[in-house]
């Protein structure tokens, strides 16, 4: 009896052992399988930090190329603005000597008509250049010679009213045409040619009305171009 006890007995512990191996076993299995999960999770987490790292060096990169495309343009707009403030300061310069410029021709030419021409107040016939002309010159010899005058009288006339030459040889020579038809055989006549063109109708076309030849020879007289006058 002691001995089917004994072996009983080893019988349960043989039991007992092999499922206590079956246990362990099972054990084993779940750590594997435990560590196969936390192996794929560390790597997961492994990756999703080396990707997150990457994008964060990108982010750093992108950063800094911003920051000198910044500072670039920080410098670009210095630039201009150091620019625009030299051709600020070179304009003003400019503009300072050209009104000194302007201001010095102003004094020059303000000088200049007060010593070669007297102002409307003091202007008489006694002191005219005309008056100063017409008591050296003498009658004109012949009719010749008073076309001649009237050319020229024409012809400075054009030039200070902007007349085409053309217009005042033109006016002149029909002057003359008109004269030669009037007088018929008295050419020679110096005064009745000077009555006549004194007299005469005829326009010369000009700004801002057309004029006649006795305007013209009174225009000569009242700005004292004496030469012309004579």
């Amino acid at each position: 009896d002691q001995q089917a006890r004994v072996q009983a007995d080893l019988a349960n512990s043989a039991a007992d052992l092999r499922v206590a191996r079956d246990t362990n076993a099972a054990l084993e299995a779940e750590l594997c399988a435990a560590r196969d999960v936390h192996s794929a999770d560390l790597r997961a987490a492994r990756e999703e930090i080396s990707t997150l790292q990457a994008a964060l060096s990108a982010a750093r990169d992108a950063h800094t190329a911003v920051d000198r495309d910044l500072r670039a343009a920080r410098d670009g707009h210095a630039a201009l603005e150091a620019e625009a403030r030299m051709q600020q300061q070179a304009l003003a310069a400019t503009m300072v000597a050209q009104q000194r410029e302007i201001d010095r021709l102003a004094t020059e030419l303000a000088a200049a008509q007060r010593t070669q021409a007297p102002s409307d107040a003091d202007k008489t016939f006694a002191g005219s250049a005309f008056l100063q002309h017409y008591t050296r010159a003498a009658m004109a010899p012949s009719t010749a010679d008073v076309h001649a005058a009237v050319r020229d009288l024409v012809a400075a006339f054009c030039t200070h009213v902007g007349v085409s030459p053309a217009k005042g040889e033109a006016f002149a020579a029909a002057l003359e045409g008109e004269a030669a038809v009037f007088l018929d055989s008295n050419l020679s006549d110096v005064d009745r040619l000077a009555q006549q063109l004194w007299s005469s109708d005829r326009l010369l076309a000009c700004a801002p009305i057309p004029r006649e030849l006795s305007f013209i020879l009174n225009e000569a007289i009242r700005m004292d171009r004496g030469n012309e006058a004579m």
